[in-house]
């Protein structure tokens, strides 16, 4: 299912063993916070000039992230 640009989108997962995770697009990262639970969240607002999005994890802020999910945007 493809996101729509200019939607806001709660993006959740739970990962216990990252300390880090991330919305990616282009260049960017967005930080998504952790709870004590291991579930991380953001709510994300759809930029309207990109094609996809990913969703990455990691031990480190500065890290290489290891893309877990990937969207396609229209």
């Amino acid at each position: 299912m493809p996101l729509k640009k200019g939607r806001t989108y709660t993006f959740r997962i739970k990962v216990e063993n990252k300390s880090h995770a991330a919305i990616i697009h282009g260049k960017s990262f967005i930080n998504m916070t952790k709870r004590t639970d291991g579930t991380f969240f953001k709510d994300f607002l759809i930029p309207k000039d990109i094609s996809e999005i990913k969703l990455g994890i990691a031990d480190a802020a500065i890290s290489t992230y290891e893309v877990i999910a990937w969207y396609s945007v229209e």
